[in-house]
């Protein structure tokens, strides 16, 4: 049985669901991205198929040109990688130079790799999420501009022109079927099934072909909106606060999941894992104990291990993805001014007080990179019972908690008897 269901939530969006009970550690979703392209800095050593870093890794020989890098066990991508990634995109990358327009040229490999997913429901899944109503910046604006222009041009090699006409017919079956399934008379219409002149966005009179036009700011908004940064992972003395990040990639259900300053999940990336080699996975792990019926969901920001932090997580959840938060921590910071002198509870429920928040944070909030703990139980094999960091890999064991706990206990005790002190005693 599926460990978890995308249900509507009650905005309208979609959410994910425990489909039954879910046990702490446990994998609830496991999944190759829907789109995925690495990051321009780092594209000479990510894969351009796996996403797999400083693998034995060689400049592709297809069309790209070594634009992008391959496993040395498939150097000619566009022959070698049936089926790939890869081979999909590699004789599109021939049509921007990634030098002078690097933005085009990541963008350029989400549009055609979007225009290739098989099936039509892969295809229906990434257009049938919602652009959450962003708009694109000036420097995205132009990038889909480069990349329309690109593949509306008539003065490509044949080979290119061929294959450009082959997609052309396939991507408008699929823009049209995707904007016939739009809900008539449904407010939501034009952000989630834009139309073809919305989205083509006046190319036509630039030259560009609408159809270009509507899959590439239409591939770009669901991008902008619903991606995942994919991390580096932190190599020994190295600062985990300035990772880098390896590829951006959008994911079936994982992306779908709704976003909570007080996570019950967190997304663990496997790229370079032995026990999944060459497999771009990604897996979304329970946190806690879940019951069935409740909704799954990450933290979009990094954990802060502050019950009440002034508003600050709250303020960069409206400005980067448009929505206020309302959950617990968000609406007792919302409430902090109001009596301090009073324990804030909320509903009765002791999981929503300032108290709980702050064990809460301290339990999975790793305190070597600010990533997440959560339990493993036994999925890495050669680590020890406890908790493990999605970002840097630390391990945490229960009597190194049980120490972290006491540790703290101690200090809020000597803090409590420094200001007794201090109010006893007039002359300090």
């Amino acid at each position: 049985m599926a460990a978890a269901t995308c249900e509507r939530d009650s905005h309208g969006g979609w959410g994910l669901v425990a489909a039954r009970d879910l046990m702490a550690g446990e994998v609830v979703i496991e999944e190759r991205p829907l789109v995925a392209v690495p990051d321009a800095g780092l594209r000479q050593r990510v894969c351009a198929d796996c996403l797999r870093l400083d693998g034995a890794v060689v400049p592709c020989a297809g069309w790209c040109g070594g634009q992008s890098s391959v496993c040395e066990g498939f150097p000619q991508c566009a022959k070698s990688h049936g089926g790939s990634r890869h081979a999909d995109v590699c004789w599109a990358f021939g049509l921007v130079d990634a030098g002078l327009y690097p933005e085009a040229f990541e963008l350029l490999g989400l549009v055609v790799h979007a225009s290739f997913l098989e099936g039509g429901a892969p295809f229906d899944a990434l257009w049938g999420m919602s652009t959450g109503g962003n708009v694109l910046s000036p420097e995205e604006e132009q990038a889909c501009a480069i990349v329309s222009s690109a593949l509306s041009s008539s003065s490509h090699p044949d080979e290119i022109v061929r294959r450009l006409a082959l997609l052309r017919s396939r991507v408008t079956e699929l823009l049209s079927r995707a904007e016939a399934a739009a809900p008539s008379g449904s407010s939501s219409a034009p952000s989630t099934y834009p139309s073809l002149s919305i989205l083509s966005g006046g190319g036509v009179e630039a030259g560009i072909d609408p159809v270009w036009g509507a899959l590439v700011r239409g591939v770009c908004l669901r991008d902008k909106t619903n991606d995942f940064a994919l991390g580096c992972p932190v190599q020994p003395g190295e600062d985990p606060e300035a990772r880098v990040m390896r590829a951006s990639a959008v994911l079936p259900l994982i992306s779908r999941t709704n976003h909570s300053c007080i996570p019950n999940v967190v997304r663990f990336d496997r790229f370079d894992a032995e026990a999944c080699p060459q497999d771009s996975t990604s897996q979304l792990i329970a946190m806690v104990d879940i019951a069935q019926g409740m909704e799954l969901t990450l933290s979009y920001l990094p954990l802060n291990n502050s019950a009440l932090q002034g508003g600050k997580g709250r303020k960069r959840l409206s400005d980067e993805y448009g929505f206020m938060c309302a959950c617990a921590k968000c609406r007792l910071e919302e409430r902090a001014g109001e009596d301090e002198d009073e324990e804030l509870e909320m509903n009765g429920d002791v999981t929503e007080t300032p108290g709980y928040l702050y064990f809460f944070f301290l339990k999975h909030r790793c305190d070597a990179c600010g990533g997440t703990l959560s339990p493993h139980r036994g999925r890495i094999p050669h680590l020890p019972d406890g908790v493990v960091c999605n970002r840097c890999g630390k391990v945490r064991t229960g009597p190194e908690f049980e120490a972290l706990v006491q540790s703290e206990f101690e200090e809020d005790e000597s803090s409590s008897k420094d200001e007794s002190s201090s109010e006893d005693d007039p002359e300090r």
